[in-house]
C-alpha cells in the first residue's frame, strides 16, 4: 500500500498535463483542445491551473 503525505496538496491537473504530457506529444495545444471538444482558451486555463 502506497502510502501519502496528508499535509500535502494534490497536484492540479493542469500541472501534471504541462509537465509529464504535453512535453511527449506531438500535438499542439489547439489540435488537443479540438480533440478534447473544449476551446483553446478553457484548455490554456487547465494548463495554467
Amino acid at each position: 500500500m502506497i502510502s501519502r503525505d496528508r499535509k500535502r496538496c494534490p497536484t492540479h491537473p493542469g500541472e501534471f498535463l504541462r509537465d509529464d504530457i504535453l512535453p511527449s506529444m506531438e500535438y499542439s495545444k489547439t489540435q488537443l483542445a479540438k480533440m478534447l471538444g473544449i476551446s483553446r482558451r478553457h484548455f490554456d486555463d487547465i494548463v495554467n491551473e
